[in-house]
């Protein structure tokens, strides 16, 4: 239920201001000064979560979402209640876990001017039974988007896999 939320709060933004691209600080001013949905510290940790998820993106300080927002209902009057914020927090991650979501956030950048790259990764994930960073350098190498960087990283996102 909350993905759904969290979901239809960045789309309710950035279909309010009409971009596909925003700054931290816009998005955490619109949730909290101009929609008055909490203060800007909980604003501050919902972007924080909401990157964690892996439904924001950031690059050079824009925010980029990883989902298609058109694609997000929004009932008319939707407001999300204060609890909402105050119990979407960023998790504490440990250290190996941030590590991976690191390294697919910053694969996923690399591909995210792809707009159904994500349903594409998925696939490739069903038909080749390969793990998530793996699809996603197969499908960036696949759009001609250098992937040399991220080797040396999956194959120890690889080596890990295996051993668990």
């Amino acid at each position: 239920m909350n993905d759904e939320i969290e979901k239809q709060v960045i789309a309710f933004v950035y279909k309010r201001l009409g971009k596909k691209e925003m700054s931290k600080a816009d998005v955490y001013l619109t949730i909290s000064m101009q929609l008055h949905w909490c203060s800007p510290y909980l604003a501050k940790q919902f972007i924080e979560r909401a990157i964690q998820d892996g439904l924001f993106v950031e690059k050079n300080d824009v925010l980029l979402p990883m989902f298609p927002i058109k694609e997000v209902d929004i009932p008319i009057g939707f407001k999300p209640s204060p609890e909402f914020f105050k119990s979407y927090k960023p998790n504490q991650l440990s250290l190996d876990t941030v590590t991976k979501v690191n390294l697919q956030t910053r694969i996923m950048a690399s591909i995210s001017s792809k707009e159904d790259g994500e349903k594409k990764v998925e696939r490739i994930i069903r038909e080749k039974q390969v793990i998530k960073s793996v699809a996603l350098l197969l499908y960036a190498k696949n759009h001609g988007i250098n992937v040399d960087d991220f080797f040396d990283e999956v194959k120890e996102d690889l080596f890990k896999e295996n051993k668990e």
